[in-house]
């Protein structure tokens, strides 16, 4: 799970960087975060 509030350039970098590598991203998220938004997430 990614969690930013700088450019969101960065987290589209970061989603692909990760992919190539492997490593399983959940989703992606914006700050601010709403409580909503984040226990969807986790909850999957």
């Amino acid at each position: 799970m990614f969690i930013t509030g700088f450019n969101p350039h960065y987290m589209e970098m970061a989603e692909k960087l990760s992919s190539l590598s492997g490593t399983q991203v959940i989703t992606t998220l914006q700050k601010p975060v709403h409580l909503q938004d984040l226990r969807e997430a986790l909850e999957g």
